[in-house]
């Protein structure tokens, strides 16, 4: 049993793998879906279990899944190669709520 100690990416470089997958599927994120992105990442690096690569790896999945939702319900002459090529903000999942650990009291 051996242990690596591995340092968290910084979000900058967390964004330039989201970037990097995203284009290795022929993706590409617009500004606004850019700019949640960079404040989506900068949040879930704040989670306890948070995962750096995997994290990335399934936003990018998630969002592409969120845009294929979305050009499912557009008209046949709406979809553009623009539109099959771009992730929109609205297709960027928020990150996991924190929740708050529930206070423990002793007594009444």
């Amino acid at each position: 049993a051996f242990h690596v100690p591995f340092e968290d990416y910084s979000t900058e470089e967390l964004v330039s793998i989201a970037e990097l997958l995203a284009q290795n599927k022929g993706l590409r994120f617009d500004d606004a879906a850019y700019q949640k992105l960079c404040t989506v990442l900068e949040e879930a690096r704040a989670l306890p279990d948070f995962g750096n690569g995997r994290y990335v790896r399934n936003l990018v999945e998630m969002a592409k899944m969120e845009q294929a939702n979305r050009l499912v319900r557009l008209e046949y002459e709406a979809v553009t190669p623009y539109t099959l090529t771009t992730l929109l903000e609205e297709d960027i999942p928020l990150p996991p709520k924190r929740e708050t650990p529930p206070v423990r009291r002793i007594g009444f």
